[in-house]
């Protein structure tokens, strides 16, 4: 008799754990089920909204695009670039047909690269200045209402680069457009935090980005950077020379 009981315990043990196993294995598949649909609706509705605030902005006027990108700078730019933001930022589509940072025939030589347009200005002179000349050269960004003036001067043993930003507005649209996102995560993780946020120095020769920052110093084979700011211009000054 004893041992029918016990018998009869041990199928009944092991029915109530099979039964255990299996409503815990039903629970885990409705949950992942549920997790999965949830995140493919979240997906599919951040996709409709990114493309529908995409064709807003690219047929916006330059005052409603002032004002967008005043409102959603802080969002992409002007806090800690953490994971949360990279994984905000990615849904946006990157329609870059060819990044202008990661073309493989460009001069190896150091550049101030414009965020917002993808324009390059070359820090070396691309002829001998001749002697007793100076050369003047700008640039504008109207996105960030940033001027940049290069002033080449053969009786200097330098050359200077003044950069006036009136805005600190950076266009995520418009890099998608530009950029490789391995480009755009680079310079945004240059250039969060710092005073100048429309420029940055690029090593063409490496593919690396520098902040355009009070002290800095950059010190390559050929060439040598310094940058300080003008409190009383409230202007950025480069000054730099290639051997």
């Amino acid at each position: 008799m004893k041992r029918l009981f016990d018998n009869v315990n041990e199928e009944t043990y092991n029915s109530c754990f099979l039964a255990c196993v299996i409503v815990c294995f039903l629970f885990s598949c409705i949950i992942l089920g549920a997790t999965y649909i949830s995140n493919r609706q979240a997906a599919k509705d951040m996709n409709e909204m990114s493309n529908m605030i995409i064709a807003y902005i690219a047929t916006a006027t330059d005052d409603e695009y002032d004002q967008i990108a005043e409102e959603i700078r802080h969002d992409f730019i002007f806090r800690k670039w953490d994971e949360r933001t990279r994984q905000f930022v990615q849904y946006i589509p990157n329609r870059a047909a060819r990044c202008c940072a990661c073309q493989k025939e460009r001069q190896p030589q150091m550049y101030l690269l414009a965020v917002n347009t993808g324009n390059l200005y070359s820090l070396a002179p691309e002829t001998p200045q001749p002697s007793g000349i100076a050369s003047f050269a700008s640039g504008y960004d109207e996105i960030s209402q940033t001027r940049l003036h290069i002033v080449r001067d053969s009786y200097l043993d330098y050359d200077t680069l003044s950069l006036r930003q009136e805005r600190n507005v950076v266009s995520i649209h418009r890099m998608k457009n530009i950029f490789c996102d391995d480009c755009i995560d680079k310079i945004l993780s240059t250039i969060d935090g710092q005073t100048i946020t429309s420029f940055v120095f690029f090593s063409a020769g490496d593919n690396v980005f520098y902040p355009v920052s009070d002290g800095q110093e950059i010190q390559g084979d050929d060439y040598s950077i310094s940058v300080y700011y003008d409190r009383q211009d409230d202007e950025m000054q480069i000054q730099y020379n290639f051997s």
